[in-house]
C-alpha cells in the first residue's frame, strides 16, 4: 500500500511538471515575419511574398544548407527544384546582387508565401513565414501617383524589418 502511494504521488508530479512545459515549449515556438514601415499614407500598398530559400539557421544568425524555396521555379533559364540545395556558385552570385538583379535572375513561380498584403497607415505585417530568404515585392497600381514600387530579398528569421525611402530621387 506504502508503494502505490509513493508511485501514485511520483506519476502525479510527473505529469504536472509535463502539463507545466507544454505551454513553455509552445510560447517559445513562433512563426518568422517582415514588418514593412514608413509606406506612403495616401495610397495603401499591396505585396505579393515568394518564399526563394530555405535554411539552417545558425546560432550567430546566419543562414546555411540553403535549399530551393517555393516561390522559385527557374534561376538563369534553368528549372530548380523545391527543397533541392542551391549551388554555392549561385549562393556565391546572389549573395552579391540587389533585389532588381535577383529578380532578372529568377523566375518567380506561381506559389506565394502568403496571400497578399496590404498596408494599412503606412505599415504592413507579413506574418507566419518559415525561417529562409524571401522576396517582397510591392505590386500596387500607383496610376501615376507621386509614390513608386519596390522589392527587397528579406532574410528573415524572428522577425525582419523594412523601412521605405520616401526620398525623390
Amino acid at each position: 500500500m506504502k508503494k502505490t502511494r509513493r508511485m501514485t504521488a511520483v506519476i502525479a508530479a510527473m505529469t504536472l511538471t509535463a502539463a507545466m512545459a507544454v505551454p513553455n515549449m509552445m510560447m517559445t515556438a513562433s512563426a518568422a515575419s517582415i514588418e514593412i514601415t514608413n509606406i506612403s499614407k495616401d495610397i495603401d500598398h499591396t505585396f505579393e511574398v515568394y518564399q526563394i530559400f530555405t535554411g539552417t539557421l545558425a546560432t550567430d544568425g546566419t543562414f546555411s544548407n540553403l535549399k530551393w524555396g517555393e516561390g522559385a521555379s527557374k534561376y538563369d533559364n534553368t528549372d530548380v527544384t523545391k527543397e533541392t540545395l542551391v549551388d554555392p556558385d549561385i549562393v556565391d552570385a546572389v549573395s552579391g546582387m540587389d533585389a532588381t538583379a535577383i529578380i532578372k535572375k529568377i523566375t518567380l513561380s506561381s506559389t506565394k508565401a502568403c496571400d497578399d498584403v496590404t498596408s494599412s497607415n503606412g505599415t504592413a505585417s507579413i506574418s507566419d513565414l518559415a525561417d529562409g530568404y524571401y522576396l517582397v515585392k510591392d505590386v500596387t497600381n500607383l496610376n501615376n501617383e507621386d509614390d513608386a514600387n519596390s522589392a527587397w530579398i528579406v532574410p528573415v528569421a524572428g522577425t525582419a524589418s523594412i523601412e521605405i525611402k520616401k526620398a525623390k530621387p
